[in-house]
């Protein structure tokens, strides 16, 4: 895994909106895409001891800003969690600036504590369940993560999630994510949409979670059975996905290279990367042992448990 230097540490990916670039990917012929969680996998994880604050600070991104809308949360969750005991944020090195938190702390101002962050490029497995483990949630981004029924076109160079914990199903690695992608399509979406034309000129980022409580009014006295919070949770099989970005941004590459920096390809501007807060420990994980087991178990024996998020890495998808 490569680290960024400190001054390129901040240097967030930059994305290209390609809605109607004919060159990009497209899913395999009845390949079935969705992105949420069953309602067996969602009452498990509303019981984790971080399930209030993910809720509280989930946000749909604007129209391709997957890297700040990830980042925004990731900075809110573990802000929330400090708070609460769940995650501790140490002081900067710097002596001016821990003199003024100590300054701030004996005259009662509250401040947030400030997040050292790194982006490291090209993590394997191994590194992004180490370092979720140590430091708390992680700005993940993937090369070709989204099919093209859930924003896989216009989308189609990296796409940003917050991996918020990890669990072992049947010898894989998994990870639980927040993905605040605005292309996401499924029946809570539709009401989220329609929510938001009707109350917020359109603007997806402005649902709440108390937006998505009266959403889930309107589907209880509609007698749909979907639950609102389905949609704020995905499950990514890492021993697939993460293999498969390498794929992906290794042939877009090689493409470059072979056709003089140029490619037919949908264009992959930054490499799969993590984003960690150093200073940041986990002090109470999300998700206690009993119930990572209990959530291996279920995908395990439920094929629909899970949100089927396939990174496009097949050659004829690339």
């Amino acid at each position: 895994m490569h680290t960024l230097s400190k001054s390129a540490r901040l240097r967030a990916p930059a994305f290209r909106i390609d809605a109607f670039n004919p060159q990009a990917p497209q899913a395999r012929p009845g390949q079935q895409t969705r992105q949420y969680v069953s309602w067996s996998v969602l009452r498990l994880l509303q019981r984790s001891p971080w399930a209030a604050t993910l809720m509280r600070n989930y946000q749909l991104q604007r129209p391709g800003e997957c890297v700040s809308n990830s980042e925004a949360m990731q900075e809110n969750i573990l802000h929330d969690l400090h708070s609460r005991g769940h995650v501790e944020i140490s002081g900067s090195s710097d002596t001016g600036r821990s003199l003024l938190q100590r300054l701030q702390q004996m005259f009662g101002v509250t401040k947030a504590p400030e997040l050292d962050r790194e982006y490291r490029h090209n993590p394997t497995v191994d590194d992004i369940v180490g370092l979720v483990e140590r430091h708390g949630p992680c700005v993940l981004s993937l090369a070709r993560m989204l099919p093209s029924d859930q924003g896989g076109t216009q989308y189609a160079g990296h796409h940003a999630i917050v991996v918020i914990g990890t669990f072992t199903a049947e010898g894989r690695n998994w990870a639980i994510v927040l993905d605040g992608n605005d292309l996401q399509s499924h029946p809570v979406m539709e009401r989220v949409r329609a929510y938001a034309d009707k109350y917020h000129d359109g603007h997806l980022e402005a649902i709440t979670e108390g937006a998505l409580s009266a959403i889930q009014t309107e589907m209880d006295q509609a007698g749909e059975s979907w639950d609102s919070r389905q949609m704020v949770y995905s499950l990514i099989d890492l021993d697939k996905s993460v293999p498969e970005a390498d794929k992906a941004y290794r042939a877009y590459r090689r493409d470059l290279d072979m056709n003089g920096s140029y490619s037919d390809l949908a264009p992959i501007t930054f490499p799969n990367s993590i984003c960690v807060t150093t200073n940041a420990s986990v002090k109470a994980d999300s998700m206690p042992e009993a119930m990572k087991h209990e959530l291996a178990r279920i995908v395990g024996s439920q094929p629909d448990s899970f949100s089927r998020l396939k990174v496009r890495a097949a050659p004829d998808e690339l």
